[in-house]
């Protein structure tokens, strides 16, 4: 195929792609979002709980903005593409369509390993195992929003084993992920040169991130059965409230004429109550 003002054929126009992924912005940016609405409130928050309050909601978005990042899209995508590949579709048709409109040898090879046919079998290790890592990033996504939820009630036990749950998703993911790799590697060879596959950013990222909940979850099983009163303080809405409340109640003054009143077996006149008051 030949060029035509630098464009191959059957190309209306040159197509250049966005310097950024949009889901990945828009997964960034609402989590931004959230995590500015709620560093707002720490003014009004009283004491020593301040800090801990703002570790603890950058922690949890943290864990939530990885486990949401992973299954739309790498962290690590610096690649600008021109063609993009849809995994959800049989990938025969896709190829027949390539062939139809003349894309370059080197991505009709490449997409050409991902076929029913080919002796590869590609498509069935990186789908299926993607799908279930996909799918189990979700399931940890809805663990990690249940202990959120657990953490403001006063069950912080179940709140710390939903936590080592959502590590467990994490980590089954990965494990699903990793099935592709104790297959023999199909050799990619372009030229001279051939590509090869590792695990990206995003699998260590992942890693990172389940080690963190395996750590806050057994942390907080261990606190539970050590010191249960104390652990239920820190986690507790009312962490300095109670304590407001405690001082309301011990100091006050107190309307000696009042309490006379009140004592006193006669009934108190209209302009006894309207003196008093």
């Amino acid at each position: 195929m030949t060029f035509y003002n630098d464009i191959y054929p059957f190309y209306p126009l040159q197509r250049i792609s966005f310097i950024f992924s949009g889901r990945l912005l828009t997964i960034i940016l609402v989590f931004l979002v959230l995590a500015s609405t709620l560093l707002l409130i720490l003014p009004g928050i009283r004491g020593k709980s301040r800090l801990f309050w703002m570790l603890r909601i950058i922690t949890s978005l943290f864990i939530g903005g990885v486990i949401v990042g992973n299954p739309v899209v790498q962290f690590n995508e610096t690649i600008n593409y021109n063609e993009m590949f849809s995994w959800h579709d049989l990938t025969e048709e896709e190829y027949e369509e390539a062939l139809e409109k003349g894309l370059p040898n080197p991505i009709l090879y490449i997409v050409e390993k991902f076929t029913l046919n080919s002796p590869c079998g590609l498509i069935f290790q990186y789908r299926y195992s993607g799908r279930f890592a996909s799918a189990t990033l979700w399931t940890a996504f809805c663990s990690w929003m249940l202990s959120n939820i657990l953490f403001s009630m006063p069950v912080i036990l179940y709140a710390g084993y939903m936590m080592i749950v959502t590590a467990g998703f994490i980590f089954f993911s990965m494990a699903s992920f990793s099935t592709i790799m104790n297959v023999p590697q199909c050799v990619f060879s372009i030229g001279t040169d051939s590509v090869s596959t590792e695990y990206s950013h995003s699998f260590w990222l992942a890693l990172a991130t389940g080690v963190l909940c395996t750590i806050i979850g057994t942390v907080v099983v261990m606190l539970n059965f050590l010191m249960p009163e104390r652990i239920k303080t820190v986690f507790s809405v009312c962490v300095d409230g109670c304590e407001d409340e405690d001082v309301f109640y011990r100091e006050g003054y107190l309307n000696s004429v009042f309490l006379d009143g009140a004592h006193s077996p006669l009934p108190l006149t209209v302009k006894e109550v309207s003196l008093l008051h």
